[in-house]
Formats: structure tokens, C-alpha cells, sequence
């Protein structure tokens, strides 16, 4: 099992996933690695908005590439 706040090992893990094709689960593993991120954010926003947009959610995808863009 991840160590339950480890941001990092929870966005590793969703960066398997989507190579994997996973994408649901590579988003809520983005989703829990911002909920405890002191860095990466905008790696993580863009990340996730990929996984929406490959899953067809272009509007979650948009407000993810979004907040992604004020990080850098």
C-alpha cells in the first residue's frame, strides 16, 4: 500500500496508469496527489487534464490545462 499522504507516490502511481491506458484511475490518483502537493502542480493539472481529455471531458480537461498554466 502508498504511505496514505505521500503526494509523490500517488502521482507516480497515476503516471503508470496513464501510460497504462488507466486513465480514470490516473485521475483520481492525480486528484489525491493535489490534495496533499507542496510541488509539481502545474505538472500535476496538466497531467490530469490529459487523462480528461483522452477520456472525452474536454470541459474538466480545459479548467485542468487552465489552473495548470497560472503554476508556470
Amino acid at each position: 500500500a502508498i504511505y496514505p499522504l505521500s503526494s509523490m507516490a500517488y502521482y507516480f502511481r497515476a503516471k503508470c496508469k496513464f501510460k497504462q491506458l488507466n486513465y480514470q484511475g490516473a485521475v483520481e490518483d492525480f486528484g489525491f496527489s493535489l490534495k496533499n502537493a507542496s510541488e509539481n502542480e502545474a505538472d500535476i493539472y496538466l497531467s490530469r487534464g490529459t487523462c480528461f481529455l483522452e477520456t472525452g471531458e474536454t470541459e474538466k480537461a480545459l479548467a485542468d490545462f487552465e489552473r495548470g498554466l497560472r503554476y508556470d
